[in-house]
């Protein structure tokens, strides 16, 4: 029995900052969110009144060793896409660029280090799937001059309505324990495995989660990952199943539950109509 289902989708990110005063304005001027509420030692920004990001400063949390590998924002469409390379370009940021068959990302990293990417999807159809339904790891070079040749040249105005988190990709100690709790506690189904690292999703997503151990030790300093949210339509239950288990730490939470996967990375689980 899978915990999550088909419904599941991803929310917010939280992290711990060093600084607000340098983190905000990043997010906000580079990236496009828009600041929803704030105070001295709080921000949360997301698109549209949905938040996407939650900003922590200096609240004594301890580092663990594992940690963001990036956070990875889904724009409605590569017309977006493009508007945001110009955007970035005019302001002189460098990004680094991936072209993965299934979507097309731009990388950069936020003033504390944590790892960003901005993509857009391409459509199902067009995705690599293999004989077992897997897909295809490809990682080539953007076609620019076709990013451009295409774009309908609508400025950039911040991230726009539709923008989501489409996935997490986290650096963990142990994958092995990783795919323990993600795949065969809660369900998700594996789309690609490489050396040390695995994407998992649901409803066939080509991944909602990225998890690689890539660095043995993926602690750092300043920026550090909290938790990142999992939005459910089925909390009571998945919360009840959660209760009857003493393999993975469980902690109340406002809104739902915390939920330690067991390599050091705490989930959030949330009801879809909190």
């Amino acid at each position: 029995m899978s915990l999550l289902n088909n419904k599941m989708r991803l929310g917010a990110v939280s992290l711990e900052v060093t600084s607000l005063e340098n983190t905000v304005p990043f997010y906000r001027d580079v990236l496009g969110l828009s600041l929803i509420r704030s105070s001295e030692t709080f921000a949360e920004l997301g698109v549209n009144g949905t938040v996407l990001v939650n900003l922590y400063e200096d609240n004594n949390r301890e580092l663990s060793h594992s940690s963001l590998f990036h956070m990875a924002f889904l724009l409605p469409s590569e017309q977006d896409l493009t508007a945001f390379l110009f955007h970035v370009s005019g302001l002189g940021v460098e990004v680094g660029a991936g072209d993965h068959a299934f979507s097309v990302a731009f990388y950069l990293d936020d003033p504390e280090g944590n790892g960003i990417e901005i993509y857009a999807d391409r459509p199902k159809k067009d995705w690599p799937f293999l004989e077992d339904k897997s897909l295809k790891a490809v990682t080539d070079a953007v076609d620019v001059d076709r990013l451009v040749a295409n774009y309908n040249g609508e400025p950039w105005m911040g991230m726009p309505i539709g923008t989501t988190m489409g996935h997490v990709h986290l650096q963990v100690v142990d994958v092995e324990a990783a795919k323990d709790f993600y795949i065969e506690f809660l369900g998700m189904d594996l789309k690609t495995s490489v050396p040390r690292a695995m994407f998992v999703s649901k409803n066939g997503y080509h991944h909602h989660l990225g998890i690689n151990a890539w660095n043995r030790k993926t602690s750092r300093e300043g920026g550090s990952l909290i938790n990142f949210e999992m939005i459910v339509d089925n909390l009571d239950a998945i919360k009840e199943a959660v209760k009857n288990q003493s393999v993975y730490s469980y902690e109340e939470s406002d809104y739902g539950f915390f939920l330690e996967d067991g390599s050091g990375v705490t989930v959030s689980f949330v009801g879809d109509n909190f």
